[in-house]
């Protein structure tokens, strides 16, 4: 995924072989670019582009959530407060406070 591309819906083909060290690879390696192993930054990115449109929006939840590419508004929340230590209606109502945790863009 690019800066330039839509997010999309993250699913396992289950007809893929298992790619067991690949993940292993992604989540040690360390992109020197965005100061943070990939698989991290494939779930801060789209949390990300959620902020932005919770605090630019008034769209609902759910599609915020699947318009970043999860498939249920739980999912997304959950991995919401893992990122912003708050839910998304939380941090929408606060006036959307810095994140928990950013990565450092160089």
């Amino acid at each position: 995924m690019t800066y330039e591309e839509e997010p999309r819906p993250h699913s396992a083909d289950p007809a893929r072989p298992k790619s067991g060290p690949i993940l292993i690879k992604l989540r040690s390696s360390r992109r020197p670019d965005v100061g943070q192993p990939p698989l991290a930054y494939l779930t801060w990115w789209p949390l990300g582009t959620a902020a932005r449109m919770l605090r630019d929006s008034d769209a609902a939840l759910s599609e915020i959530a699947g318009a970043v590419g999860y498939g249920s508004e739980f999912a997304f929340a959950n991995a919401f407060k893992r990122q912003y230590a708050m839910a998304p209606g939380k941090y929408r109502r606060q006036g959307c406070p810095l994140p928990a945790r950013t990565p450092s863009l160089r």
